[in-house]
């Protein structure tokens, strides 16, 4: 994925109000991705750190428009990176799992509920 200039992340029609884990595994490489999945604000911030498309045509320009502009892929890649890293390791989904059904991970744990800065839900 490291050497697409955009990783193309489409989403199933089904996954209403979700992502795929996709979307955080090109981000935490640090590719760029330019993706249509409907919770990416929930995540990552839209457009800023994850490229996004919402129709046919959407995508067709915004693939115009960020092959013109390699610094900004690789601006919004690595922001993407810090942030996946920062909160969308598998350290955070249990911590976030554990916190939801009561329970703290051993204090030796890398990621501790108060550190947290999303929650599962």
């Amino acid at each position: 994925m490291l050497a697409a200039k955009i990783v193309l992340n489409q989403n199933h029609y089904a996954e209403i109000f979700g992502t795929n884990k996709r979307t955080f595994e090109v981000a935490a490489i640090g590719a760029f991705q330019l993706t249509d999945t409907p919770a990416l604000r929930d995540v990552f911030e839209p457009d800023s750190e994850v490229a996004t498309f919402g129709s046919r045509e959407d995508l067709l320009e915004k693939i115009d428009y960020y092959l013109a502009r390699p610094e900004l892929r690789l601006e919004m890649a690595e922001r993407a990176a810090r942030r996946a890293h920062a909160d969308h390791t598998y350290e955070h989904r249990w911590t976030a799992m554990l916190e939801t059904l009561g329970l703290r991970p051993p204090a030796h744990f890398p990621v501790q509920p108060e550190t947290l800065a999303l929650r599962a839900e």
